[in-house]
């Protein structure tokens, strides 16, 4: 009972409010029919002081369009700002530009008309960059007003809309920005263009800030506190830089640093690399199974290690020349997983030579790369034997 008295009391309240707002409404309206706009002005200013923006706009809709029907537009203009009329904010938008009036305003209009890459272009040209950018929300206009800034010197301001440019699920990639700021050592600015409308951690886009530190050779330290200012922690921190080392072909750096952690951050990267770097770096990947104790799986990655690289061979003419190449260069890989090189180097021919006749059974044009494949790797294991 109690509930429904207060339920009634708040209708009755709530109409009376409307009823006096509407009666403000008709007396607004009667003062301007009379072309009694200063009083009108007045009146309008007295009732919305106080009165929420939502509530407002429409004693500022019934000034604007009186306003604007005199051709009064700048007082139009100021009242169009805090109406709800977008069609009149546009038609005196198009006013100022024609008549070549305050282009701010002309720009604020087209934002309350929502025609925002006017607006935007027009903040632009007046050299409100944090403004143009705001409401700028074409991928190619903010790559050109972007380049426009960074080719004055504008860097700072080319930031704004170098990372409205980039797309969510795609990495940053002008180059001439991505230099400055790495040569810099402008590792923030540069996170907050990768980050920009990602949400997640990914570590093929926010990722490749931190290759570019190992790359310059920051400090571990120095890029721990650095991830700690974007809230990276414990275990994640750890796979980011080996993960960084890897890409970065850094595979003394990333040893040593794996050596250096504790037995149980030391076994949680080196699963992490095992798992993660399969595809791209399998030598690393075989690494770290060998750590792990995982030694077929060890041998078979390093046989795809050393059929992918035989393969960069396949065009050449076999020589010693080219078989010193192969060897200096992976060589080492193979033995810091404590393998036997000749003998990894006899497995993976003979992967390679049954892939070749697999290939051939299924009338793939496979077969002759894997047979050159093959008969490299035959001589490289030849020559190995006779060391």
């Amino acid at each position: 009972m109690i509930n429904k008295l207060i339920i009634i009391w708040l209708l009755i309240f709530i109409s009376q409010i409307t009823y006096a707002q509407q009666k403000e409404l008709d007396k607004l309206r009667s003062l301007v029919a009379k072309g009694k706009l200063e009083k009108a002005q007045a009146y309008c200013d007295k009732v919305t002081d106080g009165l929420s923006d939502k509530k407002s706009e429409r004693f500022h809709t019934i000034m604007a369009r009186a306003y604007f029907t005199k051709k009064m537009y700048e007082k139009a203009a100021d009242q169009a700002l805090i109406s709800n009329d977008k069609k009149l904010a546009k038609k005196l938008a198009d006013e100022f530009i024609n008549k070549d009036k305050d282009k701010i305003k002309a720009a604020e209009l087209y934002v309350k008309a929502e025609i925002f890459d006017k607006a935007a272009s027009l903040f632009f040209e007046n050299k409100k960059y944090k403004k143009a950018a705001e409401y700028s929300n074409n991928s190619d206009n903010n790559i050109k007003y972007g380049n426009n800034l960074f080719d004055k010197g504008k860097i700072e301001e080319s930031i704004y809309f170098f990372k409205k440019a980039k797309k969510k699920g795609e990495k940053f990639n002008v180059k001439k920005v991505l230099d400055y700021l790495y040569n810099k050592k402008e590792y923030k600015d540069a996170y907050q263009i990768q980050n920009y409308k990602e949400g997640s951690f990914k570590m093929e886009i926010q990722g490749s800030i931190f290759d570019k530190m190992i790359e310059n050779k920051e400090n571990t330290d120095f890029i721990k506190k650095f991830m700690e200012s974007i809230h990276i922690y414990n275990n994640k921190q750890n796979e980011i830089i080996v993960a960084a080392y890897a890409n970065n072909k850094m595979f003394d750096e990333l040893e040593n640093y794996c050596m250096n952690l504790d037995e149980l951050n030391k076994k949680i990267v080196l699963t992490f690399i095992a798992n993660n770097e399969k595809e791209k770096n399998p030598e690393i990947s075989a690494w770290a199974n060998s750590l792990l104790g995982k030694n077929l799986l060890c041998n078979d990655l390093l046989s795809i290690y050393l059929i992918n690289e035989a393969k960069k061979y396949n065009n050449k003419p076999i020589d010693n020349k080219l078989i010193d190449d192969f060897i200096a260069k992976t060589k080492s890989k193979v033995e810091k997983c404590d393998k036997e090189y000749c003998e990894i180097l006899k497995y993976s021919a003979n992967v390679s030579y049954n892939k070749s006749k697999e290939s051939k059974k299924d009338n793939s044009n496979k077969a002759e790369e894997c047979e050159k494949t093959h008969s490299f790797l035959k001589a490289v294991e030849l020559k190995c034997k006779k060391k």
